[in-house]
């Protein structure tokens, strides 16, 4: 049985899948180490670029079944005594797995060890609630006057909450086959599996001088229609979260004070695009992110449940371009086993 199992959910992006995996095979880890590879049906196929990696585990879905249920597929196949989820559009740098495994293994009271990403100011402000799921504009500016007095942290530190990907998982710390809860589509996977460590009485420990790449968003940034869907799904999940940790009346007041402030930005940006003919691309983006913030208040508002199952749906057959599953449906998903 290997030490650490390594899970790369891909779905289309190939060029970074084969970097991904040459980073984790350059600065291989001391330990023993098997790399799964879920491909969530993916319109490009990976045969060739996969051939290089004779060792690599790939397991191929017959449909797009979103962030959670894909990691958990591989996470099911895999042996190792620790799981790293990591995402396709990441570099590994050197010693960064054997750090994070020297830290599982010094502590048994750590349930997840979780990297940095290179060069960024590594500071305990940055994994709170607010800092992670309380995206206000407002917030942000104010925040960041103050970072300027805040030092950065080289020594490992324990949170409560991180967002990313990279870390990993002592296995024992796990349900026995999944890592994450299959509510949505995507997003939130990383809040629910903090909770529910803290749960069980695990910590979460931030190793500074792990270091990784991150290339984020790389799946929806250069796609306007691609990440209007991903925005309205996020925007549920947040407004979720925030309603799970804040209670119904904060929650909710939070998710207005955003919805004002998109608001204002979505006016300064239809404005803004009539003069500055330079950024019209960036803008029009923008202004698709702050419409589908705007838009999601009321319906999220009238009926929470009932919007998130649209958005999820949506969500779903976009991402399997139309198609569903000839399967059950349950809780959303199509089952695995039909």
């Amino acid at each position: 049985m290997p030490d650490l199992s390594i899970i790369i959910l891909n779905w289309n992006t190939q060029d970074r899948l084969v970097k991904c995996l040459e980073s984790i095979f350059s600065n291989a880890p001391q330990c023993e180490f098997e790399v799964i590879v879920v491909d969530n049906n993916s319109e490009e196929d990976i045969a060739d670029a996969m051939a290089q990696f004779e060792e690599v585990l790939l397991i191929r879905n017959d449909y797009n079944y979103g962030f959670a249920i894909g990691n958990n597929i591989g996470y099911r196949a895999s042996t190792g005594r620790y799981v790293m989820p990591l995402n396709p559009d990441t570099l590994i740098y050197p010693e960064a797995i054997d750090r994070l495994i020297t830290e599982l293994e010094t502590d048994n009271s750590i349930g997840i060890a979780v990297p940095v990403v290179k060069d960024t100011k590594v500071r305990p402000a940055n994994y709170t609630f607010a800092h992670l799921y309380f995206d206000s504009i407002v917030y942000r500016n104010i925040s960041n006057l103050f970072d300027r007095y805040r030092r950065s942290v080289a020594e490992p530190f324990d949170v409560e909450l991180f967002s990313g990907t990279g870390y990993i998982c002592r296995r024992s710390a796990l349900s026995e086959d999944k890592i994450f809860r299959e509510d949505h589509f995507l997003f939130g996977e990383e809040y629910r599996l903090c909770r529910e460590m803290s749960e069980k009485g695990f910590k979460i420990r931030i190793v500074p001088d792990a270091q990784i790449h991150h290339f984020a968003s790389v799946t929806f940034k250069d796609d306007a229609e691609r990440l209007v869907v991903a925005s309205r799904l996020g925007n549920v999940v947040q407004w979720e979260i925030r309603k799970e940790r804040l209670g119904s009346i904060l929650g909710i007041l939070t998710g207005l004070i955003l919805w004002m402030e998109q608001l204002l930005k979505l006016i300064f940006l239809r404005v803004a695009r009539t003069f500055k003919t330079s950024k019209q691309e960036n803008y029009r983006k923008l202004e698709a992110q702050s419409s589908v913030a705007v838009s999601s208040l009321f319906p999220l508002l009238k009926d929470q449940s009932r919007f998130q199952k649209k958005v999820n749906d949506e969500a779903r057959l976009y991402f399997n371009g139309g198609k569903e599953r000839e399967a059950p449906i349950v809780n959303g998903f199509a089952d695995l086993n039909a």
